[in-house]
């Protein structure tokens, strides 16, 4: 039997509030925010003969070469996003020593695969429902690709349950359980990568499969869940099923699950999902609010909040008990030095709990990319694994670089601020106009009558030491006792004060909201101030740097790009290249690796100069095609594992045309310096 291990790496921006001064050996050692969906989900792709176990760094300690493990593995797969470049670096590093095969993927290595063809011996790019077993297969007949890339995004009927048991007891390690209805978004907005990584398309899992998901953690004993999807409304009929079922579920449960999911700002536009959210036990939701400037907006393509009152729909979707929190951006080019105050004061009008403030970034391969790569705007060496972001990679363009992370700083703290955090909170609480109909677990019950009673001690709570408190919120909240005088620390009579005004708010007015509700948004409020305090340093030598004499920041390397204008004509062109393929290639199953062969080729002749596809550029084309079909014709690619949907799947419907123009643009970028290696690509099994 061969041995397996999946690791999830520790965030590095994760910085642990209550925890002994151990450094990095020791965390990550308490307590995660989100159980690890990804390889769990791999995991149960894998066949019952493989042995698999599952290492996530954020709850377990980071792997060094000290770590000891149950076993030898033959295999050590690694996910990631692109903040976690330096650990995903770091543990590779250690297995390959060990003698283990090591592949990469997740979202990081999807986006950007030419950074981890060198860390790794396998990178897994795109989904995994189709290129896991075809990786597994191959592997246990004796070979493996470079590469393993997934084209057309796989419907999620073929995906499997996570096997959560794989965790043991650190299940409960984490203050949410994870399950994911849906993948794809259908907005474009600018900078944004999920339509990049999971297509615009939205797919999703059978209601019944997501409600046996919700019922094995809850019977694992998990009492809040994260529905991890790009849009949790990304098919209002779906997401109307969906919750009527949730609503009946959880109320069977001797006590309700809470939930809490990410999804778009129009949700405020449906009165029946808000109100089945609420009734389901729906307790927090993030979404993208970006910024208050309209046209800011419109340059983003963020058109769903640019055409709406953003302050009203807050305050309605709030007004059903859900707490938001919100991703917050400024640098956009319509920003002046001026948005500063107006965003401070937009998020405190608007009562949002927990704002995160964000550097405008262009994240590879997304549409800001790309026009920042054209105007000469890309900026290099601007990633830091670190919240607060003390760098971008843009050059913005309604103030300087200076004046944007001068006012980034400022925002924070302002936005930070115990008094300002309170003031949003209270303001949230007391807006709530309709209690969820959620059944009460006796435990429940139980604690709603000691917070009434809780009400009469908390004046003095707030005139006494900080110990006092501190006990009391450790007991509701189940904070982790070590670091004791670090919490203190973070608990300053300000802090004391701001968080028992929201305490007694919350007893007022929403009683049912504490702790499920408030204490998470406590404790990040709590995280948020411990981040900006230890991320500061870094935000003001940046500053500091770039205030010095000459200072100029250096340009990223200039990419070979796809030509807008290409993009333009490739969607003419391609169904007759696509037809030709399809009609003269032998085996139907590598049509897909055809076409991202030819049109890799024919940019890599014409790169960017190609403005316009005039005669003699699709006499090249053409020929370029007869070439690759003549090549794999003769020499057919044997013992390579295929499944799933055949190659003849309606394109049109699977957004073909995209997916192979998302790969050529990668494989462009994979290929300089790299032109006499053969790497072979697993499209839609």
């Amino acid at each position: 039997m061969k041995n397996i291990l999946l690791v999830s790496p520790l965030f590095e921006e994760r910085h642990k509030l209550f925890e002994d001064e151990g450094g990095r050996q020791k965390r990550g050692s308490d307590r995660g925010f989100m159980a690890p969906i990804s390889i769990a989900t791999v995991a149960a792709l894998t066949p019952p003969e493989f042995h698999v176990d599952l290492y996530d760094e954020n709850v377990r300690g980071i792997i060094t070469e000290k770590t000891e493990f149950p076993r030898k593995y033959d295999f050590v797969g690694i996910t990631g996003f692109s903040s976690h470049l330096r650990r995903v670096t770091s543990i590779s590093n250690i297995f390959r020593k060990r003698g283990s095969l090591v592949g990469i993927g997740g979202p990081a290595a999807s986006t950007t695969p030419e950074r981890y063809v060198d860390l790794a011996d396998i990178v897994f790019v795109g989904e995994a429902e189709y290129i896991w077993p075809a990786f597994i297969q191959e592997w246990a007949n004796g070979s493996t690709r470079k590469i393993y890339r997934q084209v057309i995004k796989p419907e999620l009927e073929v995906s499997r349950p996570p096997r959560w048991e794989l965790l043991g007891a650190d299940i409960h390690r984490y203050m949410m359980g994870a399950v994911q209805t849906s993948r794809g978004c259908p907005f474009d907005c600018e900078f944004c990568d999920v339509p990049y990584i999971f297509g615009h398309r939205s797919r999703w899992k059978p209601v019944p499969d997501v409600l046996k998901e919700v019922e094995i953690q809850q019977k694992m004993g998990v009492q809040r869940i994260f529905f991890c999807d790009d849009n949790f409304i990304g098919d209002l009929r779906y997401v109307r099923s969906l919750l009527k079922e949730l609503v009946t579920l959880n109320n069977s449960f001797p006590k309700p699950v809470h939930f809490f999911s990410q999804m778009t700002l129009n949700v405020a536009k449906h009165d029946d999902i808000l109100e089945m959210m609420s009734d389901a036990n729906f307790a927090g939701l993030f979404i993208g609010i970006e910024t208050p400037n309209k046209e800011s907006l419109k340059e983003t393509r963020k058109m769903q909040n640019a055409h709406t009152d953003i302050v009203a729909d807050v305050h309605k979707i709030q007004s059903y008990g859900m707490a938001l929190w919100s991703g917050v951006i400024v640098g956009f080019d319509h920003d002046s030095p001026e948005i500063f105050n107006i965003q401070y004061d937009f998020l405190q009008e608007s009562h949002i709990p927990l704002p995160l403030i964000h550097l405008l970034t262009a994240p590879p391969g997304t549409k800001l990319w790309h026009r920042m790569q054209k105007e000469g705007r890309l900026v290099s060496g601007a990633e830091e694994p670190v919240m607060p972001k003390p760098n971008t990679n843009i050059i913005p363009g309604g103030m300087t670089r200076l004046q944007l992370l001068k006012g980034h700083l400022e925002l924070y703290e302002r936005i930070r601020d115990w008094d300002a955090w309170a003031d949003r909170l209270i303001g949230y609480i007391t807006s709530i106009r309709r209690a969820p109909k959620v059944n009460l677990s006796a435990e429940e019950a139980r604690r709603h009558r000691r917070m009434k009673r809780l009400g009469g001690m908390l004046g003095k709570m707030q005139k006494g030491p900080g110990n006092a408190l501190l006990a009391t919120i450790r007991g509701l909240l189940n904070i982790n006792p070590k670091g004791r005088s670090r919490a203190l620390m973070a608990l300053e009579p300000k802090a004391r004060k701001a968080i028992l005004r929201v305490i007694q708010a919350s007893i007022d007015h929403a009683p049912w909201l504490f702790p499920e509700t408030i204490g998470p948004l406590i404790i990040m409020q709590l995280r948020q101030v411990e981040l900006l305090r230890q991320g500061r340093p870094a935000m003001v030598r940046q500053i500091e740097l770039e205030s010095s004499p000459g200072f100029q920041p250096e340009l990223a390397e200039s990419a070979l790009v796809i030509p807008e204008n290409f993009a333009t004509s490739y969607k003419k062109i391609f169904p007759g290249i696509h037809a030709r393929v399809s009609e003269s290639l032998a085996d139907k199953t590598r049509v897909e690796e055809a076409l991202i062969e030819i049109f890799t080729q024919f940019l890599s002749r014409w790169g960017t100069n190609l403005e316009q596809v005039e005669e003699y550029h699709m006499a090249d084309l053409e020929s370029t095609c007869d070439t690759v079909i003549g090549e794999e014709n003769r020499h057919p690619k044997t013992g390579l594992v295929t499944l799933g949907p055949p190659a003849t799947t309606d394109w049109r419907k699977s957004k073909l045309p995209e997916e192979i123009l998302h790969s050529v643009e990668q494989e462009l970028r994979l290929r300089p310096g790299r032109e006499d290696e053969a790497i072979a690509h697993v499209g839609a099994f």
